[in-house]
């Protein structure tokens, strides 16, 4: 199955629940209220978010036209759960579901934070093995990871998942500082400052407003939804 784009809230959701299923199987499926928990939880999620249940039943709704979730009823209750089947309709395996799963979470990340932070979900022992799920992601007809640092470049290497609609994939890739393999010397008039004096500071100030930017456009497209406004 090719899938192209979803929504921030439906990403959001389908994230939660390839999470859940890894992270605590015994709890899966889950519940509205543990979706909504889930969505909305403080740690391992970029950018943090409130969502009421009512909204996220309707998110849930999408992805069940979609075909991206069931409804499970279980024998020993009558509350229903919602199990993901975005894994098993694009053939995903453990890793890959946890890359996508973690992806799906924060959005762009260098391979050394998604390596730590996917392997909470499912071990993955070291960044060659991490490039190998990431290549085989990327090699599908329909490309699931984009990378975001040019090939070529070595260091700080970035990827985000590719199920952005088109525009605002363009706006988080607008949205990556340049970089550069190449190291400059220091002009021989003068000695260079400490790299971590010139770096730091405005590393960090652009990697904050870029956080503030996404989790801007994302509380945008909740009010949009709330509104009845379908975005361009």
């Amino acid at each position: 199955m090719s899938l192209t784009s979803l929504t921030a809230p439906q990403r959001r959701v389908i994230g939660v629940l390839i999470e859940k299923s890894l992270t605590t199987p015994q709890s899966y499926p889950l519940s509205l209220n543990a979706v909504t928990t889930g969505c909305n939880q403080k740690s391992n999620r970029d950018p943090v978010i409130e969502y009421v249940e009512e909204e996220v039943d309707t998110f849930l709704e999408e992805l069940k036209k979609l075909h991206l979730i069931t409804v499970v009823y279980p024998a020993s209750g009558r509350v229903e759960k919602y199990r993901q089947e975005f894994s098993s309709m694009l053939d995903l395996d453990g890793k890959e579901m946890a890359v996508m799963g973690e992806l799906l979470l924060r959005g762009a990340q260098s391979v050394g934070e998604l390596r730590t932070r996917a392997s909470r979900m499912k071990a993955i022992e070291s960044l060659p093995e991490l490039e190998s799920v990431l290549d085989r992601l990327e090699a599908r007809e329909h490309p699931l990871v984009v990378r975001l640092t040019p090939h070529g470049v070595k260091r700080g290497v970035r990827y985000t998942h590719n199920l952005y609609p088109p525009a605002e994939l363009e706006r988080v890739k607008a949205a990556e500082p340049e970089v550069s393999d190449v190291a400059v010397g220091p002009s021989p008039s003068r000695p260079a400052a400490p790299a971590a004096v010139v770096a730091s500071a405005p590393n960090a100030t652009i990697s904050a407003l870029e956080r503030e930017i996404r989790e801007l456009r994302e509380r945008l497209e909740i009010v949009e939804g709330r509104l009845g406004i379908v975005a361009d």
